[in-house]
Order: structure tokens, then C-alpha cells, then sequence
């Protein structure tokens, strides 16, 4: 498709307009008009970026962070995931990692 002969609306929408307004008309393509910084590349958008939506997709995550800094979004329904917690009962803010 050549974006170049793309007409974009005048209307500017919020991520959650945009899903209400549009959530039965998947695939389409987006303009980003004001860009967002998260802590990752994977949640970092630029203005300008012209993408393709595919589909909308709810679903309970983790999030985590590693000592050094190093984010993680896990599915809650992650069965493979195994791991350990410390056995001294007491809060977190008392470990230091």
C-alpha cells in the first residue's frame, strides 16, 4: 500500500476511542500522532509510525522487573514457568536482591 495516497482523519483518538470505535473492523493501519517512551522498547511508540492492527487481545500478565532492570510481561497462564520464592515469610522490602 502506498501511504502516500493515504487520506487520514482529521479526528485524533485516544488508544481506548480508537479500540471502541473500531474493534470490529480489524485489520486496519494507524497514523501515531503523539509518540510514547516506556521503560522498553517494546512499549515505546514514535509519532509518525504508520502500523497495521491486526486484532485487539485482553489477557491477565505479570509484570517483572530482574535486578538489573530488565523487564518481563509473563502470561499468568504460563504453565512451563516454574520457579522458587524465599522461605522466610515477611516483606519483600526486606530482601534485597
Amino acid at each position: 500500500m502506498d501511504l502516500s495516497e493515504v487520506k487520514w482523519s482529521t479526528f485524533e483518538y485516544t488508544l481506548q476511542g480508537y479500540v471502541t470505535d473500531f474493534q470490529k473492523s480489524f485489520p486496519n493501519i494507524i497514523k501515531i500522532t503523539e509518540g510514547f517512551l516506556g521503560k522498553q522498547e517494546i512499549d515505546s511508540i514514535s509519532s509518525s509510525t504508520v502500523i497495521r492492527v491486526h486484532s485487539l487481545y485482553n489477557q491477565k500478565r505479570v509484570t517483572a522487573e530482574t535486578r538489573s532492570g530488565k523487564l518481563f510481561s509473563l502470561p499468568v497462564k504460563l504453565t512451563r514457568l516454574k520457579f522458587l520464592v524465599p522461605s522466610v515469610k515477611g516483606p519483600v522490602g526486606r530482601w534485597k536482591l
